[in-house]
């Protein structure tokens, strides 16, 4: 839907998969510990700890339950046998081929951009852009017509999402690709290949009725661009941060709130468009060193399996495909916040685990005390997901009441999210914005006195929100 990148979206997949997880283990009655689950599980722990000195605890924790999520995802994936990988990877050349038919037929774009249901081309650019090579690879393999023609479809959803970063590293895989892969260079491959991506060209400009489209975009590649200049500012601000808090990081979220008072120009983004960056900001450089360790060393196995003489082919072949993917994801996450999306942060780790668990899995026969123990901390997980799902929903769903005038609706809606979610600041801000709505609506004055002391609640929980300083300000020049 939408990549789990909203809160009620990543807490109800959490929930999901830690069902999903806990029914692995009762089944199986085993645990398989890769250095993937490691690194998904250093993560959690990193996220999890950093809520207790965070900047803003509130958005603190909604990142490590975002992060959460793909614990539960990659214990279940750890027990995948090879071929059950590929038979995933296969899935997702047509999940994504759903995407972009469902993007083109109900119209979802912005500004003329493709964003299909992830709501953010450039996300949906690189999630097509990986499942496009990976149907690229199994058509080497195969030659499948069906195969040539979800390429097709790929390509044209690639084309509509108008992403030039993701433009420039779809020729640089496919150049990778032909160095890589013998079959890449044989003659009918190439035509097949050639003509595939000729005709997503053709029948992207056909949806869109302008046959120049795509050169008025390409044209537009330069290093000057508004959006690169713009977002080296963001980098060279957040390392003013990272200077500041560079230990332990701020705790998720910490970029959204601190920016106002190390910003060189106006603006305002929630992420800082730079993974690395964001997770040094969050979770310290121990956290980025930690992340960048298990990167290199997939790298370092992934090379090494080109050549073993212990694996098949196909796995050989794999070994391969997966350091092209791999490195289209972490080289796009240094310009984009795509890892926040669970979606493609788990693509990432699910093609990381094809080379990092086949020989360093160790499993571990689970009866008594630890399966039990395990399925208690599944089971707390799942139930806190799902109470904090509740109250954000109670919270969206009172934002949505005060919008249409429906006050009394508005105020319960709010009532129920301060109970469910007692730490949140902002439940407590769009509480005070719909007395100011109503106030605004009735003349009452007791309305902005309510308005006021539900933001004074909120500013205590976030003293350094600047956007509640000003709703403050102007409280009390109409209470006086």
């Amino acid at each position: 839907m939408q990549g789990y990148f909203f809160e009620l979206g990543y807490l109800l997949i959490t929930c999901t998969l830690c069902i999903a997880a806990g029914i692995m283990l009762i089944l199986h009655k085993e645990i398989r510990i890769s250095p993937l689950n490691v690194l998904v599980f250093g993560l959690v722990a990193l996220y999890g700890i950093s809520i207790i000195y965070a900047v803003d605890r509130e958005h603190a924790l909604l990142e490590a339950l975002r992060i959460t999520c793909l614990l539960p995802f990659s214990l279940i994936i750890s027990t995948l046998k090879f071929e059950e990988r590929l038979g995933l990877l296969r899935l997702w050349t047509w999940i994504g081929a759903l995407l972009v038919i469902v993007g083109v037929v109900f119209h979802l774009e912005r500004k003329e951009r493709l964003e299909s249901t992830i709501e953010y081309a450039n996300s949906l650019a690189i999630l097509l852009l990986v499942t496009l090579m990976i149907c690229l690879f199994f058509y080497l393999k195969e030659r499948r017509f069906a195969q040539s023609l979800v390429l097709v479809i790929l390509g044209t959803g690639l084309l509509l999402t108008l992403s030039r970063a993701v433009w420039v590293l779809w020729g640089i895989a496919l150049i990778a690709s032909f160095i890589s892969f013998p079959e890449m260079r044989n003659r009918r491959n190439m035509m097949i290949i050639g003509f595939s991506h000729l005709g997503s060209f053709l029948v992207a400009a056909l949806i869109r009725q302008d046959l120049s489209f795509l050169w008025h975009r390409v044209k537009s590649i330069q290093p000057d661009t508004a959006e690169l200049q713009i977002r080296t500012v963001y980098w060279r601000d957040s390392l003013l941060i990272i200077r500041d808090y560079w230990w332990g990081g701020t705790g998720g979220g910490g970029w959204r709130l601190l920016q106002h008072d190390y910003q060189s120009k106006a603006y305002f983004v929630k992420y800082v468009h730079n993974h690395y960056l964001q997770i040094a900001m969050d979770i310290g450089i121990i956290g980025l060193g930690f992340f960048l360790f298990f990167m290199i060393w997939f790298y370092i196995k992934a090379w090494k399996q080109r050549t073993n003489a212990q694996l098949s082919i196909d796995q050989k072949y794999w070994s391969k495909s997966t350091i092209i993917l791999v490195s289209v994801i972490l080289l796009h996450a240094g310009f984009d916040f795509d890892l926040s999306f669970p979606l493609i942060f788990g693509i990432l780790l699910f093609l990381i685990s094809i080379v990092m668990d086949r020989e360093l899995t160790k499993v571990y026969k689970l009866s008594g005390l630890p399966i039990v123990f395990i399925g208690g901390v599944l089971i707390s997980i799942t139930g806190f997901a799902l109470i904090i799902s509740i109250g954000y929903q109670q919270k969206e769903l009172g934002i949505r009441s005060a919008a249409e005038s429906h006050w009394e609706e508005a105020h319960q809606h709010f009532s129920n999210a301060k109970r469910l979610l007692p730490w949140s600041h902002t439940t407590l801000y769009e509480y005070a914005k719909s007395f100011v709505l109503q106030g605004n609506q009735s003349r009452n004055l007791q309305d902005y006195y309510a308005a006021q002391v539900e933001l004074e609640a909120a500013l205590k929980r976030a003293p350094l929100e600047k956007i509640y300083q000003e709703l403050k300000i102007d409280l009390e020049k109409v209470n006086q």
